[in-house]
């Protein structure tokens, strides 16, 4: 796969677990789980259900939505946009952050992908992740408990299952109050934080 192309990753499912807490979830199929947050790959996302998808030519693509593939947006049923957050940006010392923070948020390429079936998810690390996100949301004309408000998903930031549990008990709070879903972080409960999952 081409540079250009490589921030978007597909996903050929032809079984895809819905697995969430948040009781308010949808039943739309979702990303299967490859990799973790921090290889900016697929993750399993919620609902509450498992929903069998029913051919091998449902695809779902993941996304940091900062670049467009030179011959468009990929044919899938489902876009899952991941924008990154500030928290998100490198150190100084990785060489990477200045990189980083000049192309991480390119609203004009999410509000593009936002014309096909989609959701967008954010993984949250504190309180401030969280009013970044709901102001960024608020950028692209997304309020909370709006009908948008339904397709947005917030991960817990963790390595380990306690500190996913103890993240996921405010962030499910807050899911309620802005009616947003809950995505829990399960690869690090079923493989642990390990490459590859």
């Amino acid at each position: 796969m081409g540079s250009r192309t490589s921030q978007i990753r597909h996903t050929k499912i032809p079984f895809a677990f819905m697995l969430g807490t948040h009781q308010q979830c949808q039943t739309s199929p979702t990303i299967n789980a490859r990799n973790s947050h921090q290889h900016h790959e697929g993750t399993r996302l919620a609902p509450q259900r498992a929903v069998a998808v029913r051919t091998e030519a449902d695809r779902c693509s993941e996304t940091a939505a900062t670049l467009i593939p030179t011959e468009g947006p990929p044919a899938a049923n489902l876009m899952s946009l991941s924008p990154k957050l500030r928290s998100s940006t490198p150190s100084v010392e990785t060489g990477w952050k200045q990189r980083h923070e000049n192309r991480r948020r390119r609203d004009d390429i999410i509000q593009l992908l936002r014309a096909t079936p989609n959701q967008i998810k954010f993984v949250i690390d504190c309180p401030s992740d969280l009013d970044e996100a709901v102001s960024w949301l608020h950028d692209l004309d997304i309020h909370p408990h709006s009908k948008e408000a339904r397709h947005i998903y917030l991960m817990p930031q963790g390595v380990t299952e306690p500190q996913l549990q103890e993240e996921a008990i405010w962030l499910e709070s807050a899911c309620k109050k802005l009616g947003f879903q809950l995505c829990q972080r399960h690869h690090i409960t079923w493989f642990g934080n390990t490459r590859g999952t």
